[in-house]
């Protein structure tokens, strides 16, 4: 079971922090933890509004597992993040923390490298057919 906290303020979006609103957005969280691999590592909150109310998400019968799962197998070198649940008022926030990776760049769908960029998630060009080992 995921541990459960109660918060009454979310931090402000930033290099380190990424609001997004629901699990759907999951190719966006995935892309952004790959940035956050690549740069100083960060936290995706998801239940968030864009003007950072907590709005709430509904988690279903192994929704974490599946994000979780997603994140590995969609990231190079693959990442496995922690992921919580927290409480805000009456909404179910997921947070998502990734580390940074000495390894760089990490790569999202073995695609496209990702970094932070202040509240920006960037995709860093002539980077598609550069292996993420070795780098």
């Amino acid at each position: 079971m995921t541990p459960t906290h109660n918060r009454k303020v979310l931090p402000a979006e930033s290099e380190t922090v990424e609001w997004k609103q629901s699990l759907g957005e999951w190719k966006e969280i995935v892309e952004t933890c790959a940035a956050f691999a690549s740069s100083e590592g960060g936290t995706v909150y998801v239940g968030v509004g864009p003007k950072g109310e907590a709005v709430g998400v509904e988690i279903g019968k192994g929704s974490l597992e599946d994000l979780a799962n997603k994140v590995k197998i969609n990231t190079d070198p693959p990442q496995f993040p922690s992921i919580a649940v927290e409480r805000l008022a009456d909404a179910t926030v997921v947070m998502i923390r990734v580390a940074q990776n000495p390894v760089k760049p990490n790569f999202y769908s073995l695609k496209t490298w990702h970094v932070r960029n202040q509240r920006l998630t960037s995709t860093v060009d002539g980077c598609a057919n550069t292996p993420a080992h070795g780098i």
